[in-house]
């Protein structure tokens, strides 16, 4: 009866240490944690029946693979990292319990050998979850994993590989041994390898914001250039308007004035300033995302009210904005309408922004997330966190919705109440 207790005891931590894997790459945030409560139940029972009842390996397998990839749907992510994440972490598991078996199976005796593997098993496996939280993965979190695709392969093919050799009867204990450091060392790895892969995709995001704001200041001095060259045009040649108003003035000529006034007003008027608020953070990504939006767009309205001092730094404006109207952009160009709008409106210390855009009615969503082009591109999934961290630091909310090929984003930020 002992056995058996120590049997489901080593299980039990084994399931505790499945859910801090499930931590290293999802975040502590759970969507509905009585739900979790139920399914890691559940995991228990069927491990429990697979080890009381069963001796087979390819069951055992594929519990553990259908239970942590429901597991991993209580977790925001895309479906391909939840799948990673799923074989990743029960190729650790497998490879650290065929390793201890074959390693210590002739030390022990048979009647403790199940028990003495699990301990040890469970030892192993925890000392590589420490390992890999401690010092392979730094970016722990909701953040997506570039290039799951071809990383999935390697702890599928781990396996697979251990799985083949435990039904084929192979006696040799060394090439077990040989093939299990091999592979623990490799999928080791692998987790190094998505840490390097989110942060080098972050600071990617991180670099074309950096130039988008560049850009957007360098048009702004651009369009400011030009506005001058306008003013100081009409400046030199203000005399003369005024002598032909004047002259207009005399004749009784209204309706003259008015056309001459106009033409001065159209003549004045600077085809690439789209917005003239007087904040330059807000004024430079503008002019110069509007600009974009009408090279490849058939329509697109804005409506902008932000006084010239806002509690937003032009890096945070550029982050929310930038990546919302990039992707806002991007989706509309491919789709039929070709639409945009743009809404920033500031009351009482509170900036609410409302994207829409037209978009080909196949919208993907991530989990709760949404992915709002029809193709995912390098770093979007990255660049939408970017968004939800930095609505976060002003105490503000996100809403995303999408109905009648018609794609709307809703944002409000709290510029008083800024997280330090």
């Amino acid at each position: 009866m002992w056995k058996i207790a120590a049997m489901m005891g080593t299980c039990l931590f084994g399931l505790y240490l499945m859910k801090r894997f499930m931590t290293v790459f999802f975040g502590p945030d759970v969507k509905d944690k009585r739900k979790e409560w139920i399914l890691y139940g559940l995991f228990y029972a069927l491990l429990g029946v697979a080890f009381a009842f069963f001796s087979y390996p390819p069951l055992t397998t594929l519990i553990n693979l259908v239970m942590l990839y429901i597991i991993s749907q209580l977790y925001e992510g895309s479906q391909k990292k939840k799948i990673l994440v799923t074989f990743l972490v029960y190729s650790i598991c497998m490879v650290c319990e065929v390793l201890v078996m074959y390693s210590f199976s002739m030390y022990v005796r048979e009647s403790e050998l199940q028990i003495i593997i699990s301990f040890i098993t469970v030892l192993l496996v925890s000392v590589c979850e420490f390992v890999i939280e401690r010092f392979l993965v730094r970016h722990s979190g909701e953040y997506s994993i570039p290039h799951c695709d071809i990383l999935i392969l390697v702890p599928l093919i781990s396996i697979a590989l251990l799985l083949y050799l435990v039904m084929s009867g192979l006696k040799q204990r060394t090439v077990f041994i040989a093939v299990s450091l091999v592979l623990l060392l490799i999928n080791l790895l692998i987790f190094y390898l998505c840490d390097v892969l989110t942060e080098t995709f972050s600071d990617l995001e991180e670099m074309l914001m950096f130039e988008r704001l560049a850009a957007g200041y360098a048009n702004q001095r651009t369009v400011m250039i030009q506005s001058e060259e306008k003013v100081r045009s009409l400046r030199h040649d203000m005399k003369h308007h005024l002598n032909e108003l004047i002259f207009l003035a005399e004749k009784n000529g209204v309706a003259e004035i008015t056309d001459y006034i106009l033409n001065m007003k159209d003549y004045m008027n600077n085809p690439n300033e789209y917005i003239s608020s007087g904040n330059k953070g807000v004024d430079s990504l503008l002019n110069y995302m509007l600009q974009e939006a009408e090279h490849v767009l058939d329509k697109v309205d804005y409506k902008i009210s932000v006084p010239k001092e806002l509690g937003i730094s032009s890096f945070d404006m550029n982050v929310i904005v930038g990546n919302l109207l990039d992707n806002a952009i991007y989706a509309a160009s491919r789709s039929k309408d070709k639409w945009l709008s743009v809404i920033l409106s500031y009351e009482k210390g509170v900036l609410f922004i409302r994207i829409q855009n037209s978009y080909n009615g196949t919208a993907r969503k991530k989990g709760e997330a949404y992915a709002t082009v029809e193709k995912e591109r390098q770093g979007h999934g990255i660049g939408l966190q970017n968004v939800k961290k930095a609505v976060e630091n002003y105490c503000g909310n996100m809403q995303i919705s999408d109905a009648d090929n018609l794609f709307d984003v809703k944002v409000m930020l709290y510029t008083l109440q800024k997280k330090s």
